[in-house]
C-alpha cells in the first residue's frame, strides 16, 4: 500500500469520526431540549391537575351551601304558608264593624287682612 492512501484514508476516517461525533452531540443537545420541555409540561400538567382538583373542591362546597340554602328557603316557604293560614283564620274570625261615618275635623282657613 502506498503510505499516501493510507494517509488519505486516515484522513477519511478521521472526517467521517468528525461529522459522526457532531451529529451525536447535535442528537444529545436536542435530547436534553426534549427532557426539559417534557419536564417544564409534567410540570404545568401537575399544576393543572391541581387546580382542576381545587375547583372540584369548590363545587362540591358550593353544591353543598345550595343545598343548605333550598333547604332554608323551604323552611321559610313553609313558614310563611303558616303566616298566610293564620291571618287568613284571624280575618275570617272578626266580626265586621258596622261603617261609622267619619268625623268631620277640617278646619275652615282663616282669612289673612290684605
Amino acid at each position: 500500500m502506498n503510505p499516501t492512501n493510507e494517509n488519505a484514508g486516515i484522513a477519511d476516517l478521521k472526517k467521517n469520526l468528525c461529522h459522526l461525533y457532531d451529529m451525536m452531540a447535535i442528537g444529545i443537545m436536542d435530547n436534553k431540549a426534549l427532557v426539559q420541555e417534557v419536564k417544564d409540561m409534567g410540570e404545568v400538567v401537575s399544576y393543572t391537575s391541581y387546580q382542576i382538583s381545587n375547583h372540584d373542591s369548590r363545587i362540591d362546597d358550593i353544591e353543598s351551601n345550595l343545598q343548605e340554602m333550598m333547604g332554608k328557603v323551604d323552611r321559610i316557604q313553609e313558614y310563611l304558608q303558616c303566616l298566610v293560614n293564620m291571618n287568613q283564620a284571624s280575618q275570617a274570625r272578626e266580626t265586621p264593624v258596622a261603617a261609622q261615618p267619619m268625623e268631620e275635623s277640617v278646619e275652615q282657613p282663616v282669612k289673612q287682612p290684605g
